[in-house]
């Protein structure tokens, strides 16, 4: 008599314990399209940041072309620049000896520069 009672109240269990499986096992199947749909949309995010860096690279390309050639300019003229300064130094050396030896009422070394006013005539009145 008892087992048909025990039956009887096993039977809504079981019931309700496949229904709970049923509920879990949707559960499970939609985490499971959700997850698929989601490595979607990373793979379509990572082939869209490569495209981008691509387009990226280059567009960069010509400005990284210009810039080396910018920069190639920039040591030509400075080594034109310390040339120049160079050339600077040796006429300035070279004025201030003249100019010494001139204050000191001495002719210009050989290859110098002629003296000031040799080719001027002598004042009047002189």
């Amino acid at each position: 008599m008892m087992l048909p009672l025990l039956a009887a109240m096993a039977l809504p269990a079981c019931s309700s314990f496949e229904s709970r499986v049923v509920a879990i096992e949707s559960r499970q199947a939609a985490l499971e399209a959700q997850l698929a749909d989601l490595q979607a949309a990373q793979e379509n995010i990572i082939g869209r940041l490569v495209q981008l860096r691509q387009e990226l690279d280059a567009a960069l390309q010509p400005l990284r072309t210009q810039s080396a050639d910018r920069g190639e300019d920039l040591r030509s003229m400075q080594r034109e620049m310390t040339a120049l300064q160079e050339r600077y130094a040796e006429i300035d050396a070279r004025l201030t000896r003249l100019s010494e030896q001139l204050a000191a009422g001495g002719a210009p070394a050989a290859g110098g520069a002629p003296a000031v006013g040799a080719a001027m005539p002598p004042p009047r009145g002189a």
